[in-house]
């Protein structure tokens, strides 16, 4: 999976054990939410490993009609092509984010 952090860009993950009963993945991962999440980037691999996640925002907004919901996986699809990975991008995340 992609993730877009604020502090790292984009991070392409391996959410190892996420479909286990005990797993530290609350929420589930879901594609245009936001959470905070502990990532181990090894700088000889080009997948971090995400250990855990809390969801934090689920954002219902995007839900709410279908053209917003298909202009927002619209982006979401066109992020990961626009940027390097783990080539921080503050202004874009905060966009992205809403904040």
């Amino acid at each position: 999976m992609a993730l877009m952090t604020r502090g790292h860009g984009l991070l392409r993950c391996l959410a190892k054990g996420s479909k286990r009963e005990k797993a530290p993945f609350s929420g589930g991962v879901e594609l245009l939410t936001r959470g905070g999440m502990t990532v181990i980037i090894k700088p000889s691999s080009d997948l971090a490993t995400l250990t855990s996640w809390d969801l934090l925002e689920p954002m219902p907004w995007v839900r709410v009609s279908y053209r917003r919901y298909a202009a927002c996986m619209y982006v979401a699809d066109l992020v990961p092509r626009a940027v390097h990975d783990e080539d921080p991008h503050p202004a874009l995340y905060d966009a992205l984010a809403g904040t």
